[in-house]
């Protein structure tokens, strides 16, 4: 195995170590403080430069940029009061694709690791999230606007949709082993992280188990990748290159912050769960654009 999928293994392996004992010992109740603080610190950092990928990519950054970017989150955010379960259905698919492609994306670029292989991986890791975390979710519906958006969430779909996928995965990384796409060692690699996920998922609450793979895995993996891309063209030290995620970050936290306040003061006529979903779909959808137009150059 390389150097970094050595490090992605020992990270969800003592992250997962670390959240169980936060959570079933030290502080139950924090837990998801501890999950939000790190997606603050971590997640939301690996799309705060998307402005200069795309600068660098196409040679110009322009207003126009900017304009795509905000107006994209406002329509789709338009769409959450209109069409609330069909926006969670989209903002899954989404997560599926981008999770997946993120994770393939250092590996040789062909139909396997294009298509065939992200998607499998993708639709395994968020469909056993919800799948071995369904009673909380079901706890979630009680509440009735929770409930208009969650009621896709139904046992049955998503157990079949987990085991759909798992085959398919485990079916797509033996032909990619047969085809020469990937070495012995890049399969068990594989195998290892999706199942250290899945223990995790089933042994962790939602929030902290989501936490750990959006944070451990692919917020860093996704930012080991901007910083190589940037640190070849610009010469960019890590300094700079953290200095450089600063500004949106900042201003990407201090707005969710408030908005949350909002809710939780019932200034806003919007739920804790609902918003949550809001933010992080709002901030996931152009980013995902931006990263697969990245991806593909």
């Amino acid at each position: 195995m390389s150097k970094s999928q050595i490090q992605s293994l020992s990270i969800v392996g003592l992250g997962f170590f670390f959240f169980f004992v936060f959570q079933q010992i030290l502080y139950p109740e924090h837990s998801i403080y501890l999950s939000f603080t790190l997606i603050a610190l971590i997640g939301i950092p690996h799309g705060a430069i998307d402005h200069l990928l795309h600068k660098e990519r196409t040679g110009k950054l322009n207003i126009d940029f900017y304009i795509f970017y905000l107006g994209v989150m406002a329509l789709y955010g338009l769409t959450w009061f209109i069409v609330p379960s069909w926006s969670l259905t989209f903002f899954m698919f989404l997560s599926v694709f981008h999770f997946g492609q993120s994770q393939f994306a250092d590996y040789p670029q062909n139909l396997w690791t294009k298509f065939l292989l992200p998607i499998s991986w993708g639709m395994c890791l968020l469909s056993a999230l919800v799948f071995l975390n369904m009673v909380e979710i079901e706890h979630l519906k009680s509440d009735n606007e929770v409930y208009k958006i969650f009621f896709i969430f139904e046992p049955k779909l998503f157990k079949y949709l987990f085991f759909v996928s798992s085959g398919l995965l485990l079916i797509c990384l033996s032909f990619a082993y047969l085809k020469q796409v990937f070495s012995i060692r890049t399969v068990v690699f594989e195998l290892a992280l999706i199942t250290l996920l899945l223990l995790s998922f089933y042994y962790l609450d939602i929030m902290p188990g989501f936490t750990l793979y959006f944070v451990g895995i692919h917020s860093l993996m996704v930012m080991r990748q901007e910083f190589i891309f940037l640190r070849e063209r610009k010469a960019y030290s890590l300094t700079t290159f953290l200095k450089l995620l600063a500004p949106f970050s900042i201003v990407s936290i201090i707005g969710s912050i408030l908005l949350i306040y909002l809710s939780l003061n019932k200034y806003l006529p919007i739920g804790n769960v609902k918003l949550l979903l809001i933010l992080i779909s709002l901030i996931t959808l152009p980013h995902s654009i931006v990263m697969d137009k990245f991806y593909k150059s």
